[in-house]
Parts: structure tokens; sequence; C-alpha cells
């Protein structure tokens, strides 16, 4: 039977970013269709540790990087044999793959692909660049799959690696869980800004992410900085990483410091989501935002920068919420002033959020396994 097939997920860790949730919420989907299904981290930490389930074996490779985990990788495919490997993010799809070819493993290797492959390239130190560059050119054309998050991920790839058109396919992310969204939005967020907001009745706008130069929260913090002209509002940041100082020091220059809150990575972003008045999306750049889809369900408001690639899609050219240009922060502070005065239908919202199911996903990822190992 199918579902007696072994399928592995490889990742560097559950440490709280889209593609760690979105291989959490496949490895629990294939598990719960009696799937045997492994997790194999480099090292096993992270908050999405405890949302594993119980049918999913964890294997921990205990190597700090990735590339040290290219022969703890080799063994675990000769011993495990799994039918596939999921990977994701490009340094990892590349040790993936190199993992098989050097063990000569018939395990077929679906490499996925959660940014714009162009921009993120342009990020890295110059030897990096051009190291990582080179060996996706020459080896994603090789992988089994690639998987695409959005239709604007794939057509970057597709500029950048001359791939044949079978080898490349879109499936948007497995994101939505409504009873479990349901659930955990019902509870009541400790941060004393809803206490003060259920007392004063002020508003609260959310922005969630990794404190990293991609999520672009100083264009956030300045739009918020002209919203409080016009707005009794409190601005809350959810999310780690290694922009913090950065912006609490832009938070204090902005004479922000009383109406703005960095709380970190919290367990359940849904009761925050919940209770907030409208949730903003400021990234320079993405693959498919988890996080937008996951306001969408909660039925609040959303406003995004129109940035390469996902947002546009998600948001159906607009017509869920309003697009503005990359780091325009005068054009995003009227967006958030014009849809808190205009809010749109939460059952809109939800019933778009709901395209991006788990359900959604998980038949066309089990297609994907049933055509790749049952293939003749």
């Amino acid at each position: 039977m199918l579902s007696k097939i072994k399928i592995s997920f490889f990742l560097p860790s559950l440490r709280g970013g889209g593609a760690e949730r979105v291989f959490v919420n496949l490895a629990n989907e294939f598990a719960r269709r009696n799937f045997d299904v492994d997790l194999v981290l480099a090292q096993k930490e992270g908050p999405y540790l405890e949302e594993i389930s119980n049918k999913v074996k964890i294997v921990e490779l205990k190597k700090k990087r990735i590339l040290l985990c290219l022969f703890s990788l080799m063994r675990y495919l000769r011993e495990k044999k799994p039918a596939i490997l999921f990977c994701a993010m490009f340094h990892v799809n590349i040790i993936g793959y190199l993992a098989k070819y050097l063990t000569h493993s018939d395990t077929k290797i679906v490499a996925t692909e959660h940014n714009s492959f162009s921009i993120t390239i342009q990020q890295l130190p110059a030897i990096k660049k051009i190291i990582l560059s080179l060996l996706v050119r020459i080896l994603y054309p090789k992988m089994d799959k690639i998987i695409a998050v959005s239709k604007g991920v794939a057509e970057d790839l597709m500029q950048v690696v001359q791939l044949p058109k079978n080898k490349l396919q879109v499936i948007y992310n497995p994101v939505i869980k409504k009873a479990e969204i349901l659930r955990k939005s019902q509870e009541i967020p400790s941060h004393p800004f809803f206490r003060e907001k259920r007392k004063k009745g002020m508003i609260i706008i959310i922005g969630i992410g990794r404190l990293t130069k991609q999520k672009d929260f100083p264009t956030l913090l300045k739009a918020f900085g002209k919203i409080k002209k016009h707005k009794d509002a409190r601005l809350i940041i959810l999310g780690e990483g290694e922009e913090r100082i950065k912006l609490e020091g832009l938070i204090k220059k902005l004479n922000l410091s009383s109406f703005v809150s960095l709380p970190g990575f919290v367990k359940n972003p849904y009761s925050y989501l919940k209770n907030s008045d409208l949730f903003v999306l400021s990234s320079k750049w993405e693959g498919l935002p988890t996080v937008l889809i996951e306001a969408l369900a909660c039925g609040i408001p959303v406003v995004s920068t129109d940035c390469p690639s996902g947002p546009r899609e998600i948001l159906e050219e607009g017509k869920y919420g309003k697009l503005v240009p990359v780091g325009d922060w005068r054009a995003l502070a009227e967006a958030i002033l014009e849809t808190l005065d205009n809010p749109p239908d939460p059952e809109k919202l939800k019933e778009r959020a709901n395209f991006f199911s788990i359900e959604r996903a998980g038949r066309e990822y089990f297609e994907l396994i049933n055509s790749l190992v049952l293939k003749k």
C-alpha cells in the first residue's frame, strides 16, 4: 500500500520559520494518513518540536551546520532507505541531493523553494553567492522534483535555472488547520497592550516574522509613526532575529517606545492575530508568506507590500487586502489608515484562507508521491 511508504523530511531545525511550519504540517498530515514518516533534523531544537505528532519519528543528526550533515545523512539514507526525502531551502536541497548521489540511493529527492531565488541569493556574501548559484544551476535539474510554493517563486526559478517543465511544480503551502486555528484563536493573549485595549478601546496593529532585513520592519515602524498621529494605536511585532537591536534603536529614535512592543517568538500567534485590529506584512521579498494566510484565517484585515512573491497571489491582486510598493512607508501608512476606516468582511477573509488548507495541499503532495514512487 502507498501509505506504508517511508517519507522523510530534512531540515536544519524547527526554530520557527515558515518552511519549518510547512514541513511540520506535512509530516503530521502524512503520519495521519498512516505513512511511515521521519523528520530528519541537523539539531533537535525549536518551538515547533512540541507540535510534532507522536506518529512522526524525529531523527537528530547532531550537527551545528547543514554542510556538516552530509555524511550523517548518507548513513541515514543507506540504513533507512526512504522512498522520498523532502528538503527545504537551497543549501539543504543541495546537501540532500549530494547525499543521494554519493550513496547511489534510490531515494527520490524533492527540493522545495520557499523564497524568490534571485533575490535571496543576493543577500549572501560574494563567495557563498557564487558557489551556491553554481551548485543550484548544476544540481537542480538533477532533482527528482522541485516544488515552488507560489507561481512567482516558480517563474523566478525558471529564469535562473533552465529546468525541464516536468521537474517543477507549484503547490501552495499547507497552512490552514481550521480546528486548531479556531481553538487557539479563542485564547486571550497575556500581553499588556490587549488589557489596555479592553479598557480604553485603542487599536492594535500586528506584524509577525523573523527580525531580519527581509521582513523590513523599519518601514512598518516609520508607517506606524504616521498612524500614531491619527489613531490611538499600538504596534506589536512578534518574532526574534539579528535585527532586534537595530529595531529597538529605531523605535527609540521615533519616540515610539511606549507604543511598540517586540515580545519575541510566541507559541500561539493566532490569539494575537484574532485580538488585533489589523495585520501588516512589510517584507522586501517572500515566497508564500504563511503568516499572511494565517491572518486571513483569523478574519482580521491585512495590508501587505507587493513584494516578490506571494502576497499578490494570496490577496488576489488586492481583492482581500491592500498592496503597496516595497519600502514605501508613506503608502503603507495610508493603506493601513484606509483599511482601519473601512475593514473588509471577516468571513470573506476566512473563506479565502481556506484555499490554503492542509487537506488541499496534502492531496497534491499525495498525488506527487504517487507519481514518483509508483511511476513505471
